[in-house]
């Protein structure tokens, strides 16, 4: 994360130095040296919203190290609900049936995951992020995983490639026009990089076992999103009570089986 930081640095700098020399026409030199160093802190600042996707989480590399554990096909499946789209489970109280939460397959183990939710609020124009973070055992197939992992490198590889292109797009447009806001093109670029790191790294999207497209209820449940609509099929349906999102309070029934 630190090289990260030492190339955004030095990427905004490089690229805020030239407007500074030519922003009043003779070459200034003063002029550049302040706009470089802006240009740096921008480029310090960008990194800011991905140190804790991209950052070494000692954790988390326990968790994905974790041995599974077998999974015995359950006399009866409990603990689990079905809420609109998504999945309730009681980690308490949960017996998982033998199939994958995602793709619905056969599965003979639970693997660890860390379960994640993320909550940003707004303090001026800068939000402060809360992560919220609980271990538990699920039914997730490793097929599911290395298809998560397949799309993670794809989106790398066109990420990088992108890079690339707008570099020497923006070096020949600062060539052939003499504009230096032209470079502009390669810190867009090197944004879009960044981001591509950080989805690669972020739990729903990358190869690590972390699931953070959840959201914990006040009463110890777990709803985690879009799982496979035949593995939720049959669970016993939530329904939203009266007083549900009044003044912050959840409510969540059981629908009474006719």
């Amino acid at each position: 994360m630190r090289i990260v930081m030492l190339v955004c640095s030095i990427l905004g700098f490089a690229l805020f130095l030239p407007i500074g020399f030519f922003a009043a026409g003779p070459i200034n030199i003063g002029a550049g040296i302040f706009s470089g160093v802006i240009g740096a802190l921008i480029g310090l600042l960008l990194t800011h919203p991905f140190r804790f996707v991209l950052r070494k989480d000692a954790k988390q590399e326990i968790v994905d190290k974790a041995e599974p554990i077998r999974l015995e096909a359950p006399l009866t499946v409990q603990g689990l609900w079905r809420f609109d789209s998504h999945l309730v489970f009681d980690p308490q109280k949960a017996v998982f049936p033998q199939r994958c939460i995602f793709t619905n397959k056969k599965v003979t183990v639970l693997r660890p995951f860390t379960i994640g939710q993320v909550t940003a609020i707004p303090v001026g124009p800068i939000p402060l992020v809360f992560k919220k973070t609980q271990v538990e055992y699920l039914p997730i197939s490793k097929e599911w995983l290395r298809n998560r992992q397949r799309v993670s490198r794809i989106v790398q590889r066109i990420a990088i490639g992108v890079f690339v292109f707008g570099i020497i797009a923006s070096l020949a447009g600062w060539y052939l026009t003499g504009n230096p806001g032209s470079g502009f093109i390669t810190l867009l670029c090197f944004i879009g990089l960044l981001i591509s790191m950080a989805l690669h790294r972020m739990g729903d999207f990358g190869d690590r076992q972390e699931l953070y497209s959840s959201y914990f209820l006040e009463d110890g449940r777990i709803i985690i999103l879009a799982p496979h609509p035949d593995f939720i099929a049959g669970l016993p349906e939530l329904k939203k009570g009266v007083l549900h999102g009044f003044m912050g309070i959840e409510q969540l029934e059981e629908v009474a089986a006719d």
